[in-house]
């Protein structure tokens, strides 16, 4: 809903009306079908066929959670890793602290066996898989050329998939002239007959959003792993030169878990950066996603002097099933929670 509201102000959205729309008028807003190309006018609904600002399913979506209720919680950032370390031996979140100018993150679980690490040292530690994730440039021109590919597969079959969507979008407006004649002859009462044509209206701007979805469906995936390249070109040096906030984000998108025993860390790769880690492994055919996940998400480092292990440039068959594997986990991305949405 935050989401939804935000979008719209940032759009300068206007009512009906043309007028700039109010805090004040945010209800009607929200509960006005017009965004999503839908008129009603004295209860009766038309195809607008005005162009929708939103989506048919985020409108409903919205409508269930004004009906519901939501929690507002309020975010902190205190330390760099505030509640993104967990103690290895009791499970519990480490805590930051300052002491003679340095930053500890200490468990403060009474007997536990984990000690403090100091924050300069699970910073380098943290350089060791960000480095493995960078590729060589003769493996980045390899991946340029094979999203080239890619692109070229899915325009052949693009237009399959959108026959087939406008054929279902012909079927729908078949159903709906025969009930407005069912209503013309008398067979459906007006309140019987405006909920069946809104339920219609709605499955039809379903059909256009994944028509208008389908046109940039492909292309979106391989832009967002574009992007993602790029991005873990630069991961080091973005890390570096971040500021706070920038490095927790970085932090998040690149690691599901952090956990640290004793004076080790281990840390888990998010998806897709786990794959490029591990691209060495997936080269010779030796893990699939499913058992990379499973058996090869953690990395141990124990000493901030130990080298990332890298190997040598992969072919472009050898990066065939890696760029498989990142069209895959970039696809699954949320959208407001996107790796490739982060400024380098």
């Amino acid at each position: 809903l935050r989401t939804l509201v935000t979008h719209m102000y940032r759009l300068g959205l206007r009512n009906t009306r043309g007028k700039k729309v109010q805090l004040n008028s945010l209800s009607l807003l929200l509960n006005n079908t017009f965004y999503t190309g839908i008129l009603n006018v004295k209860d009766m609904n038309f195809d607008g066929g005005h162009e929708p600002l939103i989506a048919p399913h985020l409108f409903q979506d919205v409508q269930a959670i004004l009906r519901g209720s939501t929690n507002q919680k309020v975010k902190r950032h205190d330390f760099r890793f505030r509640k993104l370390l967990s103690c290895h031996a009791c499970g519990y979140s480490l805590n930051g602290e300052t002491q003679k100018g340095h930053v500890y993150y200490r468990c403060h679980t009474s007997g536990c066996t984990t000690k403090g690490m100091r924050e300069v040292t699970i910073e380098n530690l943290l350089l060791k898989p960000f480095k493995a994730t960078q590729l060589y440039p003769e493996e980045s021109t390899l991946l340029d050329e094979l999203l080239k590919d890619t692109e070229q597969e899915w325009l052949v079959k693009k237009q399959e998939l959108l026959s087939t969507l406008k054929l279902q979008a012909g079927q729908i407006e078949q159903r709906r002239e025969r009930l407005t004649d069912c209503y013309v002859e008398g067979g459906l009462d007006k309140e019987t007959y405006e909920e069946r044509k809104q339920k219609l209206l709605f499955e039809s701007k379903e059909k256009e959003a994944a028509e208008k979805e389908l046109m940039q469906d492909k292309p979106a995936i391989l832009a967002k792993a574009k992007k993602f390249l790029e991005l873990t070109k630069h991961l080091v040096k973005s890390y570096q030169t971040g500021n706070l906030e920038e490095k927790r984000e970085l932090v998040q998108i690149t690691t599901s878990n952090l956990v640290v025993e004793r004076k080790k860390l281990m840390i888990a790769m998010k998806s897709p950066f786990l794959e490029l880690a591990q691209r060495y492994d997936l080269s010779f055919g030796a893990l699939k996603r499913d058992k990379l996940r499973k058996h090869h998400t953690t990395h141990i480092y124990s000493d901030i002097n130990t080298s990332a292990i890298v190997g040598e440039p992969l072919t472009k068959e050898q990066l065939k099933p890696l760029l498989d594997l990142i069209l895959s986990a970039v696809s699954e991305l949320p959208e407001d929670n996107d790796t490739t949405n982060h400024d380098i």
